[in-house]
C-alpha cells in the first residue's frame, strides 16, 4: 500500500508536467511582439520566425497569425525598438 500512495502522485505530477509546456519569450521577442501587434493592427498574434544578433542590436522576424505577413523588428543594443516594418 505505501508504494501505491507514492506512485499515484508521482504519475499525476509527471502527466501534469507533460501537459504544461510553457515557453516564455525572451525580452527582445516580447518587445517586438508588442510593437508588431501595434503596427499590424490586425488583432493577430505574432509568432517568432527568427531572432538574430546584429553588430549593435537584434533583428527579430515575426509572422502575423491573422495575415501571414512577416515583420522585421530591429532593436538597438539596449533593447529599444528602432524600426518595425514589413519584411521583404
Amino acid at each position: 500500500m505505501p508504494f501505491f500512495r507514492l506512485a499515484v502522485p508521482a504519475v499525476f505530477l509527471a502527466a501534469l508536467a507533460a501537459c504544461t509546456d510553457v515557453v516564455i519569450d525572451p525580452p527582445e521577442v516580447a518587445t517586438c511582439k508588442a510593437a508588431v501587434s501595434a503596427a499590424a493592427g490586425t488583432g493577430g498574434t505574432p509568432a517568432l520566425v527568427s531572432n538574430e544578433s546584429l553588430i549593435d542590436g537584434r533583428l527579430v522576424t515575426l509572422q502575423d497569425s491573422a495575415t501571414g505577413t512577416n515583420w522585421n523588428c530591429i532593436l538597438d543594443a539596449s533593447g529599444a525598438v528602432e524600426q518595425v516594418d514589413i519584411a521583404s
